[in-house]
This record gives structure tokens, sequence and C-alpha cells, in this order.
């Protein structure tokens, strides 16, 4: 009798203490979201969404123009390039982790890939300083550019989604293992079919992760694109991105240009909500599958 009393005292304290936690969680992206729509209304108001959002002006906050979308497309076509090179490369070095690598030898790489996940982001933009803008130099100046970003960020959410697909395909592993044993099948045969393809979804979602964290990342492409504004024509040249910016100019930004700033973290912060949203759907596919 005892014992089932302390399992519900246990169960409602957890509920309790959950129900907490989302509401701060709400109230902290409320008032997130307040903070940027009320400082962004002055730039709406005297620019205009028509303006700020203009391909054809640029941003020079002296002359008045104010347009985001050099610094919206770089940090698009950043993250976007950054995750097409890092999800193949994660996805079959999870795929050799969980299949291939002794169980021996597994947590160790796991500790390993841990520990490199914790890094700070100024770690890999040193790296990509020192290493990666020299030698993307030696093919073409100036070096620091939108190729640079991109490599430099895939290395960064590289750690993160190899432990999100190490995590995900061992789950689904440990699903189907015995009615892969039972039908005689060969596991590794089955490792595309069944573990990979019949996945899909739920390796889209957890790529919307790492998707969501490079975009949002500041000092890396700080300290690896060249903070041009400009719209590039090629992977070689300089790009400046929305959160660049905001670090780069929010210090001595003034009037509508600091309400502009604004209007940008504004842009990033429905971005992620938007791939949450996405995210959540995707991962419901994966579950029904």
């Amino acid at each position: 009798m005892m014992f089932v009393v302390r399992a519900k005292v246990y169960t409602v304290t957890w509920y309790a203490w959950m129900f907490i936690a989302v509401i701060c969680i709400a109230v902290s992206v409320g008032l997130i979201f307040s903070l940027l729509a009320n400082n962004s209304m002055l730039a709406i108001g005297n620019i205009g969404i028509k303006q700020l959002m203009s391909f054809e002006q640029g941003w020079f906050p002296l002359d008045g123009e104010l347009s985001l979308v050099p610094m919206l497309m770089g940090s698009i076509w950043v993250s976007v390039g950054a995750m097409a090179l890092a999800v193949p490369l994660c996805l079959l070095v999870a795929i050799y982790i969980v299949f291939y690598l002794p169980n021996k030898i597994q947590p160790v790489v796991h500790l390993f890939i841990v520990v490199v996940a914790a890094l700070p982001s100024v770690f890999y933009g040193f790296w990509g300083m020192i290493y990666i803008v020299p030698y993307i130099n030696q093919i073409k100046s100036p070096g620091a550019s939108l190729f640079a970003g991109q490599i430099v960020l895939a290395m960064m959410v590289s750690p993160m989604l190899i432990a999100l697909f190490k995590s995900q395909l061992e789950t689904v592993r440990k699903k189907h293992q015995q009615q892969v044993s039972a039908l005689g099948i060969a596991e590794y045969s089955a490792i595309w079919p069944l573990y990979v393809t019949n996945q899909l979804p739920a390796i889209f979602s957890l790529s919307i992760l790492g998707f969501g964290r490079v975009i949002g990342e500041t000092m890396v492409v700080t300290m690896v694109t060249g903070n041009v504004v400009a719209v590039p024509d090629s992977i070689f040249e300089p790009v400046r991105t929305l959160t660049a910016n905001i670090a780069l100019e929010m210090a001595y930004a003034v009037d509508e240009h600091r309400s502009a700033l604004f209007f940008s973290g504004f842009i990033l912060l429905v971005l992620i909500v938007f791939l949450s949203v996405a995210r959540l759907t995707l991962a419901r596919v994966g579950d029904a599958q």
C-alpha cells in the first residue's frame, strides 16, 4: 500500500514539474517574441516590410537602405550548404558505429563524440581561420567565404548529428533485430531498406535540429565568412549572415538601424518556430511508421 502511495506521489510530482517547465518555456518564448516584435515596430512603421525585404536595395544604414535580403540569403546558403555536407557523412558514420564497430569500442567513441560536441563554437572558428580560410585562399581569394563557413559549420554540427543518428539507429535496431534474425536475413543487407529508408522522416526530423543549430550560429560565421553584405555569386565569395550582422552592429546602432536589427532577430525566431513545427510533424510521421 505504501509503495502504491509513493508511486502516485512521484507521478503527480513529476507531472507537476513538467507542467511548470512547459509554462516557463512558453512564457520565455512569449517574452522573447514580444521583445523582438515591439523593437521591430519602428523599422516596420518608418521603412516598411517591403523595403526591409527588398531585393533591389542593400544594407547601407547611413543612406537609409536597410534591406535584410543579402544577410538572409547568406544565412540560408551557409546553413543549407553546411547541412548538405554534414548529413550524408554523419549518417554513414552513425551506420558504421552502430552496425560495424565492435561493441567494446563503441562507448569510447560515444564519449569522444560527446566531448567534441561540447566544444565551444569559437574553437571551430579559430580552427577555420587557421586552416580552412588559408587553404581556400590558395584556390581562390579571399579565402574567408561562403564555402569556408559551410565547411566549418558542417564540422561543428557533425558531432551532434552523429549522436542523434546513432541514437535513432540503435532504437530501430533493437525494435527490428529479432524480426530480421527470424527471417534469416543478414543484418547488413537490411541496413538501407529497413534501418535507413524506412526511417527517412525521422532522419529529416533530426537534420532539422542541426539546421536550427547552424542557422543560429554567430561566432563561426563572423570569423570565417568575410562579413561582406552582398548576395554571393559563387561559394568562394564572402557573405554576412543575419546573426553576424546583429553581433557586429548592435553595439552602435540607433533608431531605424537598431530596429531593423531587432527585425532580423524576429525573422530568425519565426524561422526557428517553423522548423520546430516541421520537425515535430516529421517525427510523428516517423513514429507512425
